[in-house]
């Protein structure tokens, strides 16, 4: 047998096997399991307090400065304070303070991101001194929210003042 037949038949098993193997489609759990939805989280990029100090007292305008983003129209953006005494003691658990409606935030071409300033009044204070822990919450109109305290953006923190009657 010659070499050229020999390479023809394997020439020719090669190409049988590429051609059946090419037609086998692999199996895929994300495309076989996920369901888009179309629905998306809010996503919050960047929270600093404007006029930051090492204590507020009582009436003192704390500048909550908000940056966000979502691919979903977003509904509004909620603060929410908890105080503490010194001692990590809550003295009023997580309570709603403020809401502001989307209209009232700015683009900016910058940093691509949608801002907010939530102005927020210390309030009467009745031990000395009390830590505020601020929780900022952007909700879509899907009724899709995400906060500071659970932000999968690492950069994020939590945001805390102290203040003093």
């Amino acid at each position: 047998m010659s070499i050229y037949k020999k390479l023809n038949k394997y020439t020719f098993l090669l190409l049988t096997v590429f051609i059946l193997t090419s037609c086998y489609s692999e199996e895929n759990w994300l495309t076989d399991n996920l369901e888009e939805t179309g629905r998306s989280y809010p996503n919050i990029a960047d929270i600093n307090i404007l006029n930051n100090q090492d204590q507020y007292l009582e009436g003192d305008v704390i500048e909550i400065d908000v940056s966000f983003w979502s691919e979903d129209p977003v509904n509004e953006i909620k603060l929410f304070h908890i105080l503490e005494n010194e001692d990590g003691d809550e003295i009023v658990g997580r309570t709603e303070v403020l809401s502001v409606s989307y209209s009232e935030a700015n683009f900016s071409s910058e940093t691509q991101t949608d801002h907010v300033v939530l102005d927020y009044e210390v309030p009467q204070i009745s031990e000395d001194p009390t830590i505020i822990t601020f929780i900022v919450e952007v909700e879509n109109e899907n009724g899709l929210t995400e906060n500071n305290t659970e932000s999968k953006n690492p950069t994020i923190r939590n945001i805390q003042v102290t203040a003093v009657p």
